[in-house]
């Protein structure tokens, strides 16, 4: 297989941009190689859409997603790749970030649920307004039993979207709630140094509580000390 390096690293340059201004938390990183080849098919071609308006573009050929994920993951720097899996990634993060953990397959598990849930929504949808067709139709021909099957039907079918509705909402806040709480570990590890840094400060021997206790008995006598000099020099002038 042969490959134009010029298109590579400019397809590599435009994933890394595009990336840059997507990512908005640490749930936002991981992708299937299957979504990675859809949200950046256009990446070859200077990502033109005109061609495709009003449709879904076609997915990048898989070969090309091979060579361009390996430029990224090999030289930027810039992503991992686990099998089927994705994640962009800080080229200078440690080496326990540069991983794909639980969490990253948690989320794709729940972008997969909320995509198939709309796809499901549209199906829905879309029988219930042929069902609505059927039944004006009937009624203009006045066919009523015709009528209120369709009636009936989408009575069903409304039914059984409200309740894809209410699953998809369920999967909305859960992916929420799960996106929010990677990046608040992302924090927490943030801190992780600073932590370190003031344990080994209290750790300490000088810190130690019969230190601490002792220094602090040496500070009382010493002010009991300082109060009965200055009563002393008090009554010594009361005296003169």
């Amino acid at each position: 297989m042969y490959v134009i390096l010029p298109f590579v690293e400019k397809a590599a340059d435009e994933v890394v941009r595009t990336l840059g201004a997507f990512i908005a938390s640490p749930g936002d990183a991981p992708h299937t190689v299957d979504s990675f080849r859809q949200t950046f098919a256009g990446v070859f071609d200077g990502g033109e859409d005109e061609e495709y308006e009003g449709e879904e573009r076609p997915s990048m050929r898989e070969r090309d997603a091979v060579v361009l994920l390996k430029s990224l993951e090999r030289d930027r720097g810039g992503l991992v790749v686990d099998k089927d899996v994705t994640k962009s990634v800080n080229k200078n993060a440690a080496p326990d970030e540069r991983m794909i953990t639980a969490i990253d397959h948690g989320i794709l598990e729940l972008k997969s649920a909320i995509r198939n849930l709309h796809m499901q929504v549209d199906l829905v949808q879309r029988k219930i307004d042929e069902r609505t067709k059927k039944a004006s139709a009937a009624l203009q021909q006045k066919r009523k039993p015709v009528a209120l099957s369709n009636l009936r039907a989408r009575k069903r079918l409304e039914d059984l979207l409200n309740r894809r509705i209410g699953s998809l909402r369920t999967r909305d806040s859960t992916h929420i709630t799960v996106k929010t709480a990677a990046g608040d570990v992302k924090i927490m590890k943030s801190y992780e140094p600073s932590t370190a840094t003031l344990c080994g400060i209290l750790a300490h021997p000088s810190l130690a509580r019969s230190n601490v206790d002792r220094t602090l008995k040496a500070l009382e006598g010493a002010r009991q000390s300082e109060r009965r000099r200055a009563r002393g020099g008090q009554h010594g002038a009361y005296g003169r």
